[in-house]
């Protein structure tokens, strides 16, 4: 059974962004623990949808960086927050007129957290070779 963990705590994400994420059980702190663990369930099934892998296994036995694992969803969550703040489905705000504009269905709109198809592969354990010599190999000889 797949680990329900979450990838990265609250330390990583005030390490990640610089923003002062509270250290009390506030409203804003158990929303982006919810991110978190949203963010690390959608980076799990991503990878095992994309190569039938299990990221957690990846990361124990080092064929997933853990640095890389935790700045990607450093990255995931920070943009899902971005985009909480800013409006779901608002692509762009101008105080000064008073206008805003809507997503009209771009890549990841229609998911407050999402992973773009390079970090999902940036996340997918390398597949274990069964032996360290290749299947053949063809030397010159001399003439």
């Amino acid at each position: 059974m797949p680990s329900t963990e979450p990838l990265i705590t609250v330390q990583d994400m005030r390490n990640g962004t610089m923003e002062p994420f509270p250290e009390t059980d506030t409203e804003e702190q158990q929303q982006l623990l919810f991110l978190i663990r949203f963010a690390s369930g959608k980076a799990r099934r991503g990878v095992i949808r994309a190569s039938g892998l299990d990221l957690d296994d990846g990361i124990a036995n080092g064929t997933v960086d853990r640095d890389l694992v935790m700045g990607i969803m450093v990255v995931a969550v920070h943009r899902a927050i971005k985009l909480w703040r800013r409006g779901f489905g608002v692509r762009n705000k101008q105080y000064l007129e008073e206008s805003t504009e809507y997503s009209d269905g771009d890549a990841g709109s229609s998911s407050l957290v999402y992973f773009t198809a390079e970090e999902i592969d940036d996340l997918t354990p390398n597949r274990p070779s069964g032996s360290s010599r290749e299947a053949f190999t063809i030397t010159p000889g001399p003439r």
